[in-house]
């Protein structure tokens, strides 16, 4: 799957060279694509674009018309006037295994040699139809039994296969394929100018609501302690909407976006089932930690889910901490767009893309 670049501290962010490479972030809804680049310590959008991913091309996290979304990919490339093709791609949570692991103190070679034990001990996949890679969360901090920790990631051979065979079938050269939980990740390294522990990310919650799915991450002293997939997503809005009123999910999508819904009582119960979710997981987080545990003090959502309007307040409301959508602070006052006619939308949507943009250059 590539190999791991996270970093979660650090003092100083540097930058490969000017350009970033592609990040292209496939959902079953959109597709995201973000090129940066930076000048005399300014980052700014080279292009960033969302459009609707071809009706029939990804089901579950899974490509189902590989030739339609090439092509979606291509014609991207171009109206967005991208520079060069390298590209890093993401798994959706619905056709990966993700989980949180600790190892001793390890060379390199003796990882690689452990993995496959891990990733048959805990999916259920045999390495020789997987592809995997592991990310060491913070190499200057080892738990206090004196291991470390890890994310641990597998995928079918076929699955990754199959995406990065997209991608180069439309032009693209990908570089790495990851999970969205790192780019995210990296994302937060930006924000806090490398210090995991300046406030805001030494005790955070991350919630990307995805179109089927959502992710939540909980970190604690600048390091990712849990990870959840949640089963709610923006399609259950929808779904809510349109059996209440009669609609279909083209038009529920319409009302979902351009209105405030949720004063209005729906769909209500897709926000309540999300907060319980949310709450549930932090809980048990903390029953699981014990009193290594801290509850977090600011929730930052991302991904199509922060858009809806009053879902934010509605999370607050439930939780009884800071909830806001995820902001990308190093681009705070940027104004640089695309030109083309490819739909805009808020920072928080292009978290994933962004993240991955940054992959393998940001060091």
């Amino acid at each position: 799957m590539g190999s791991s670049d996270q970093k979660i501290s650090g003092s100083k962010l540097n930058y490969k060279n000017a350009t970033s490479p592609i990040g292209i972030d496939i959902g079953s809804s959109h597709i995201k694509i973000v090129q940066l680049q930076q000048q005399a310590g300014t980052l700014s959008f080279i292009s960033r674009g969302s459009t609707p991913t071809p009706e029939g091309a990804v089901a579950d996290g899974q490509i189902s018309d590989p030739e339609k979304l090439s092509r979606k990919l291509a014609l991207l490339q171009q109206k967005l006037q991208l520079r060069g093709n390298q590209a890093n791609l993401c798994l959706g949570p619905e056709s990966h295994y993700l989980r949180l692991i600790e190892l001793p103190p390890l060379s390199k070679k003796d990882l690689h040699k452990t993995l496959p034990w891990e990733i048959e001990k805990h999916f259920p996949l045999k390495t020789v139809n997987a592809a995997y890679d592991c990310c060491l969360l913070d190499a200057s901090r080892a738990n206090g039994n004196g291991k470390s920790s890890y994310i641990l990631a597998a995928a079918h051979t076929d699955t990754a296969n199959q995406l990065t065979g997209v991608a180069e079938k439309a032009g693209y050269k990908p570089l790495s394929l990851e999970v969205n939980p790192l780019s995210l990740l990296r994302v937060e390294t930006l924000n806090q100018n490398g210090n995991p522990t300046e406030s805001g990310l030494s005790n955070k919650a991350l919630l990307d609501i995805g179109y089927q799915n959502s992710t939540l991450l909980l970190i604690g002293s600048g390091i990712l302690k849990y990870c959840r997939q949640l089963r709610v997503g923006v399609l259950d809005f929808l779904k809510e909407i349109s059996f209440n009123s009669d609609l279909t999910l083209t038009e529920a999508l319409r009302i979902l976006y351009q209105t405030d819904v949720l004063v209005a009582g729906s769909p209500i119960k897709s926000a309540e089932l999300l907060a319980e979710q949310i709450s549930g997981s932090i809980g048990h987080y903390l029953d699981q930690s014990g009193t290594g545990g801290a509850e977090p003090s600011l929730l930052a959502v991302s991904g199509g889910g922060a858009a809806i309007p009053g879902l934010i307040d509605f999370l607050h409301s439930k939780l009884a901490i800071k909830v806001e959508q995820q902001r990308l602070k190093a681009l705070a006052g940027n104004r640089s767009v695309n030109k083309t006619g490819i739909m805009q939308s808020d920072s928080a949507i292009f978290a994933t893309a962004f993240g991955l943009a940054l992959r393998g250059w940001l060091r």
